[in-house]
């Protein structure tokens, strides 16, 4: 009974793809890098996003702890993540996050992210660095009244004991 145990774990991380050392996420023909330095983690996740491959997205998070964080001071997100989706949080995990990613690619034809600036700030935790982009989002079709989506975006990477850079934290500024 223990070995079939053993078996169907390792079966469910073969199978899942899950994050480990033995199993590195395995991302499509894009021309993704191999998440070695925090910017190729970044340039990761802006080439997925305009692939609209979730998959692709997704390697770039953090299973484990993952949050985003949407700007406090944003009431009209605050507005329609409470009234549309029952969310009275601003924060999110991975598991929202794939909703919402997957719910965005699927409605839209095109995705063009722009990240510029990438500023190291300073951290003084070993293995985690933290960058502030200025961003620029724009998707066809655009929804009506917006033209494209600005604000700064701060990620907080880690690298995990596989040597592999992961987006733990995520917090979004619009203007």
């Amino acid at each position: 009974m223990i070995r079939l145990g053993i078996l169907l774990v390792f079966l469910i991380f073969v199978l899942d793809g899950c994050n480990t050392p033995f199993n590195p996420p395995i991302l499509k023909e894009a021309p993704y890098e191999s998440p070695v330095t925090p910017k190729a983690v970044i340039d990761n996740l802006r080439t997925a996003y305009m692939a609209k491959d979730l998959e692709g997205y997704l390697a770039c998070l953090d299973p484990d702890s993952y949050r985003f964080y949407f700007d406090e001071s944003d009431t009209a997100t605050r507005k329609i993540l409470e009234q549309q989706l029952g969310l009275d949080s601003l924060v999110w995990g991975i598991t929202e996050e794939r909703i919402s990613t997957e719910a965005l690619f699927s409605s839209v034809q095109a995705i063009h992210l722009d990240l510029m600036g990438g500023i190291l700030l300073p951290d003084t935790v070993p293995n985690r660095r933290t960058y502030l982009y200025t961003y620029s989002l724009s998707i066809d079709p655009p929804p009506p009244g917006v033209e494209a989506i600005e604000g700064r975006a701060k990620f907080v990477l880690k690298k995990r004991p596989d040597g592999l850079w992961y987006i733990i934290r995520w917090e979004d500024y619009a203007f």
